[in-house]
């Protein structure tokens, strides 16, 4: 799998956000932050979530449809 990188658009394959869908804001060196899991109204509240790259999935156009 390539590297994720900010603005893809992933679904989490497993974990406690597993079956979300959001973008990529943020690639730290162990996980990254994703816009879209939590509803923009916990968002403004709190932290984005963090997710391992690993459970992570990239979502290509064919998923989008």
């Amino acid at each position: 799998m390539s590297s994720i990188q900010v603005g893809d658009e992933v679904e989490v394959t497993s974990g406690r956000y597993a079956g979300g869908r959001g973008r990529v804001v943020w690639v730290g060196p162990e996980d990254v932050e994703i816009r879209g899991l939590i509803g923009w109204l916990a968002e403004a509240f709190c932290s984005l979530p963090r997710v391992r790259p690993a459970d992570l999935r990239r979502i290509g156009p064919a998923d989008r449809a």
